[in-house]
């Protein structure tokens, strides 16, 4: 049974941060059924994020039933945050990886096309 959306005390935080740093940023935690609590797209690149509320005790901060088993069928990544700092390490590190990783393909395309010559 689906359990009740609730709202984490730092997500406002959390949204505020990431709007700063010029991400769009969704609110989708009240749609519950386990679904992440935001849907974030910055520098064409998209992010479901659990948040989690840090100042709760470890057991308060577990996944729910419904989040636990959203995120085990994913075949991409829904990641957690427990603080504005958390959810910018989140995005900027994946930008800052995507980026390397895009570097690295166009150098390799490179090579490649000097291959066929």
């Amino acid at each position: 049974m689906p359990t009740a959306a609730r709202t984490d005390s730092n997500q406002n935080d959390i949204v505020t941060a990431l709007r700063d740093l010029g991400a769009t940023v969704n609110i989708t935690s009240s749609l519950g059924d386990g679904f992440p609590d935001l849907v974030v797209s910055f520098q064409n690149r998209w992010f479901l994020i659990e948040i989690k509320d840090g100042s709760k005790t470890p057991s308060r901060q577990n996944l729910t039933s419904d989040e636990a088993a959203f995120h085990a069928k994913q075949r991409a990544p829904v990641y957690i945050a427990d603080s504005p700092q958390d959810a910018l390490l989140i995005v900027n590190n994946e930008v800052l990886r995507g980026n390397k990783m895009l570097e690295w393909k166009a150098r390799q395309a490179k090579y490649i096309e000097r291959g066929r010559k």
